[in-house]
């Protein structure tokens, strides 16, 4: 068109006063900003795996040099930024005008015509070709990412193979970094035994300076890191100042922290004996430490274990030791020092009265369940000697044997979770409608049994059932039933709800007891804050414990309104404020405030048992409800099932004695019995999936006679009535069994036992009295012994064998 832009005035003012070419021009600057963002976002993950890569090849090389490597990686990713492209682009309203006024000669209308500008006819013949250049700015825009995004590739393909490659040194680099920044490095403290001109208490350990430490003889040492949660826990090692590469000693630590958290406290004490260097492999290869022992006659001990230690170990299993201990003067005393998570104890082994024994070799049996406050702990045991030498006595330590420890009821506890893991599997089959379970199940299963035998918290009824669930897994896996995939989810869930019901009212009981150590040490003449505050954060821990599983089993309630106290218990956790309050006055005010706290703790109690009542009476309500239901399923069930027997019988008597009826006659009849037998497979198909719910071994019959039901019209269609009668005949009985065990399933039913749990203790008296607790429980014969016994020992298989099983599991407990 060759109109010279500047004789209507400037392009400027020409793009601002055009309100359509205002419009696409802020497309355009919206679109062109949107790319500039991505490709800045390119040009950064760029250099970020470019710098990844440099330091992980750096790592490999040379993992010793942590700073170096970090500083070299830092130099190279500001190297690669630099020289990425950061050039924006941007739209110059001159230019882009003036282009499209060269680009479109053809267009009849002048972008630079003023009047024009609010003419339709303007907008309308300048639409497409603005819209056509904005596209190929768009595609030009979108050619510079797909550069930048292929650029990636080869950065992104050396960072995965040299993680890969250097995975676990690039981990530990990472959390001495984490570390460093956290200010939480190494440290090595000095509880016992620092030599003169050394102070003792905590000191730096750094992979710049190897630091040096000054101990006597007898020592104590404790060395802590904080590291993320690996496994198996990082370990100190104690070598040689004269060789580099033997190991003389080496211990694995333990963590101070609770589980599950990212970052663990990493500690383990021990005793120098001779000089040493100390080497923390997570941090670095180079020593962090020289310990220098200023040799004292101190006893030397040796502990170890007389048999293999099982992980976790049982604690109601005694521990045998085996001690040897040699001294330079006389032995006076033989202690163990008993570590758990972070509370020390100590427990008298010898009090040696002789005044001139130098050895002594013995044997220890260490039962570990009555320093146990958890479920599951870890523990650190250390043998001390003491001698007689003067002015002051010495002391030798031994090495230390460290153990995870499980109690009875964390066993059981951990048995009813690889339960679950079943039941997990066999929902996930169901879910599926296929009755196979994985081979896994089968070693998981076994895992149970041999759990069971070994856990107190189970009965001999309990492990009759365990071993029926073991033995039909097994059954399972070899060949699947899928009427026997039914009985096998079903009694597996029974199992679990029965135990968990039991196992919540029990714990939620234990609250009583605690209660009741608590007023023990309220009453008593000897106050102590101590106990008080270590009594009060237990039970907190507990409420806390037990409010998670109230959440849960509130959840689980179809009318959780109905629970008065529940809000309450809820939002203002009133026993928790309780126990506080209990504690604080004992620490603030101390003996004087006994009283009035046995009656807020007495006041605590009551409210507690009638919010336990009335959760457990609500459970109790549903659950019967439940029941009912179940068992009006059950007798609709019947009601059809008998139904499908009297046309049976119907369909029986029409091709009854087919051997000496004529073949006409019987054909003739036909129609009217294959009608009523077409009726049975519907009706029994549909009834077959609804017993599967409430009675398996009635489900099982019926599926067995639903097949004889179309054998009998397979061979009607055929014309082979006698085989028809037949078929027809084994229907009709397979009917009758069914209806026979889903009356027995209704009579099991309503014959469910109710078991009592706790000792009935609900704190009216919780001051004054006593609460015997006791450890060993016998069931007296005449109840249900010498029957279980006779039982267990008979002959019986089969159907006699599962008749007498559910009488136990029914009836007996």
């Amino acid at each position: 068109m060759g109109v010279n832009p500047n004789e209507n005035g400037s392009m400027k003012k020409i793009a601002s006063s055009s309100p359509f070419l205002q419009t696409k021009l802020r497309k355009l600057r919206r679109m062109k900003r949107r790319y500039f963002g991505l490709s800045v976002f390119f040009n950064v993950l760029r250099s970020l795996l470019i710098a990844l890569a440099i330091g992980l090849a750096l790592i490999g090389i040379s993992p010793e040099t942590p700073i170096w490597t970090i500083t070299v990686t830092l130099i190279a990713l500001g190297i690669s930024l630099y020289l990425s492209d950061w050039s924006r682009h941007p739209i110059d309203e001159t230019s882009f005008l003036f282009s499209l006024d060269v680009a479109n000669p053809g267009v009849s209308t002048s972008i630079y015509n003023r009047k024009g500008w609010g003419a339709p006819e303007f907008e309308k013949d300048w639409n497409t070709p603005v819209v056509n250049a904005m596209k190929e700015i768009r595609e030009l825009e979108r050619g510079r990412i797909r550069k930048k995004t292929r650029s990636l590739i080869l950065p992104g393909i050396l960072s995965g193979g040299l993680l890969v490659w250097v995975q676990p040194t690039s981990f530990i680099i990472f959390s001495d970094v984490v570390r460093a920044i956290a200010q939480k490095g190494a440290h090595i403290t000095i509880i016992q035994g620092a030599a003169s001109g050394q102070v003792q208490g905590q000191i730096p350990l750094s992979v710049k300076e190897m630091a040096t430490i000054d101990v006597l003889g007898s020592n104590l040492l404790d060395v802590s890191f904080y590291a993320p949660a690996v496994d198996p826990p990082p370990s100190v090692v104690l070598k040689k100042p004269d060789d580099d590469n033997s190991i003389f000693q080496q211990f694995q630590m333990s963590s101070l922290s609770p589980p599950h958290k990212p970052v663990l406290h990493y500690h383990i004490q021990f005793t120098a004996s001779d000089d040493v260097l100390v080497t923390i492999p997570a941090i670095t290869q180079k020593p962090l430490a020289k310990i220098s022992v200023q040799k004292l006659p101190v006893p030397e001990l040796t502990l170890e274990t007389r048999e293999p230690l099982l992980t976790p170990w049982p604690d109601d299993k005694p521990l045998d030791l085996k001690i040897n201990v040699v001294a330079k003067h006389p032995l006076q005393q033989l202690n163990l020092l008993i570590s758990m998570n972070g509370h020390k104890m100590r427990e008298s082994i010898h009090s040696i009265a002789s005044t001139e024994m130098l050895t002594l070799e013995t044997s220890y049996s260490l039962l570990l369940s009555k320093y146990m406050d958890t479920d599951f702990a870890n523990i650190e045991i250390v043998a001390q000697a003491l001698d007689r030498a003067l002015p002051q006595p010495l002391v030798g330590y031994s090495n230390p044997i460290q153990l995870e420890v499980i109690s009875s009821y964390g066993r059981y506890r951990r048995t009813l979770e690889m339960l679950r893991e079943v039941k997990s599997s066999l929902d996930q089959s169901f879910a599926e409608n296929s009755p196979t379970i994985h081979k896994e199940n089968d070693k998981l299963a076994s895992k149970i049994e041999n759990e069971a035998e070994a856990t107190p918290f189970f009965d001999a009824l309990d492990r009759i059932q365990i071993g029926s669930i073991r033995r039909m897994v097994l059954k399972q896996i070899q060949g699947p039933d899928p009427h026997q995939f039914a009985q096998l989810r079903e009694l597996v869930t029974e199992f679990l709800e029965e135990h968990e019901m039991l196992d919540d009212r029990d714990r939620d009981r234990d609250f009583f007891v605690a209660a009741r150590s608590l007023s023990r040490i309220l009453e008593s003449e000897e106050f102590s804050k101590d106990q008080v505050k270590k009594v009060g954060a237990r039970i907190l821990t507990f409420l806390d414990q037990r409010s998670q599983r109230w959440e849960l089993r509130t959840k689980n309630l179809a009318e959780p309104h109905k629970l008065k106290l529940w809000p309450q218990v809820r939002r203002d956790k009133p026993f928790h404020a309780d126990i506080r309050e209990i504690t604080r006055q004992a620490e603030t005010i101390g003996k004087d405030s006994s009283l009035s706290s046995l009656q807020r703790l007495s006041s605590t109690v009551a409210v507690y048992r009638q919010w336990i009542e009335e959760l457990e009476a609500l459970e109790d309500g549903e659950r019967e409800a439940r029941e009912q239901e179940r068992q009006k399923n059950l007798l609709s069930a019947q009601e059809e099932l008998q139904e499908l027997q009297k046309r049976q019988l119907q369909v029986s008597s029409q091709l009854d004695h087919s051997t000496t009826r004529s073949q006409d006659e019987l054909a003739k009849q036909w129609p009217v019995a294959r009608t009523h037998q077409n009726t049975n497979i519907k009706d029994a198909k549909r009834l077959e999936s609804q017993l599967l719910a409430v009675s398996p071994k009635s489900a099982n019959r019926l599926g067995a006679a639903l097949e004889a039901m179309k054998q009998t019209a397979d061979s009607g269609n055929e014309g082979s009535f006698i085989k028809a009668e037949s078929f027809s005949d084994l229907a009709g009985r397979l009917l009758r069994q069914a209806n026979k065990a889903a009356t027995q399933q209704e009579r099991s039913r309503r014959g469910s036992r109710n078991r009592v749990t706790g000792d009935n203790y609900y704190g009216q008296a919780i001051i004054g009295g006593d609460i015997v607790i006791e450890h060993e429980y016998q069931v007296a014969p005449r109840y249900r012994q010498e029957v279980l016994d006779e039982i267990l020992e008979s002959g019986y298989e089969g159907e006699d064998r599962s008749v007498l099983n559910n009488f136990l599991r029914r009836i007996l407990r």
